[in-house]
């Protein structure tokens, strides 16, 4: 297993995984490695991430390639990983460690984040009105950040577009769309629902459709999955933030071959999202992020 690189992301059959492999498959094949991949069937199950890293450093891993479900759940995995001289890349968003010698971070830019959103509020709002952010969960990395980032863009460039909710979220979908309804009919001057996690998109627009208010609250979701891309195409959601998860794997490959060879590894790496909407999806640069298979054009 010593030339095999581990990807174990948060959520096995996320799409925006799916982009990240091909980054990591053509990276690998560049280098001739191999890449096992294998992730939690379920995002809220923790126990079995923790059991897929503590089997990659028992087969000694040539390198890890993690996104940790929470901020610190798998930091004793983590450390055990580098006690074995297995380089470790964090992927996403930063976690609750002490930097170390072999341990890296490919992350995506959660400033640029804030602003892409703040951005398309002010143009589909036209610089004023009330939103809502869906979707808070403090123990998710990067999660309350993207959320403090949005604020902070639209305080300094929308100044008159005001947060006047900010909500939890839920692993369960039917949950979730009660508290979106509730939000809504609570607030009959809300423009706008920005959902952190594509769950909370997928729910928002379910709630929107339900009380017949299409023409009144738009919806940027965070995230791709398949799910939230066909409500993109159908114009039930507005925009979605993607991360350049194709970029972000090819990198964190990078990185694991510079620590075996002893070359110097620049940690952290950010990579910008980029926000997709139905007027630029099938543009050349959106469909690249999106790719989900090496053999496609």
């Amino acid at each position: 297993m010593h030339n095999r690189i581990v990807v174990i992301p948060r959520f096995s059959s996320d799409a925006r995984w799916l982009s990240e492999h091909v980054g990591i498959g053509e990276a690998t094949a560049r280098a001739k490695l191999n890449v096992y991949w294998n992730g939690p069937s379920d995002e809220a199950n923790l126990q079995e991430q923790t059991e897929l890293a503590e089997r990659a450093i028992q087969g000694n891993a040539y390198g890890i390639i993690i996104e940790p479900s929470t901020s610190f759940t798998m930091n004793r995995a983590i450390r055990e990983a580098l006690a074995h001289s297995i380089p470790v890349v964090v992927l996403g968003e930063p976690i609750d460690i002490t930097p170390s010698p072999r341990l890296s971070f490919v992350l995506s830019d959660i400033s640029e984040a804030g602003r892409l959103i703040a951005s398309r509020l002010d143009a589909i709002l036209h610089g004023h009105g009330e939103i809502a952010i869906f979707g808070l969960a403090p123990q998710t990395p990067g999660n309350v950040e993207r959320s403090d980032a949005i604020e902070a863009a639209l305080q300094q460039n929308a100044p008159e577009i005001h947060v006047v909710e900010k909500m939890v979220g839920s692993f369960s979908i039917g949950s979730s769309e009660l508290v979106a309804e509730r939000v809504i009919q609570e607030h009959p001057e809300l423009k706008a629902i920005v959902a952190l996690t594509p769950r909370e998109g997928y729910s928002a627009a379910a709630a929107v459709h339900a009380l017949h208010v299409e023409d009144r609250v738009r919806i940027i979701a965070c995230d791709q999955t398949l799910e939230v891309l066909m409500l993109l195409r159908q114009g039930a959601i507005d925009a979605i933030l993607i991360q350049n998860m194709r970029g972000m794997g090819s990198a964190a490959v990078d990185n694991i071959i510079a620590e075996h060879h002893h070359r110097p590894v620049s940690s952290p790496v950010y990579f910008k999202p980029s926000l997709i909407t139905r007027q630029n999806i099938g543009d050349e640069r959106i469909q690249q992020l999106l790719l989900m298979h090496r053999s496609q054009p």
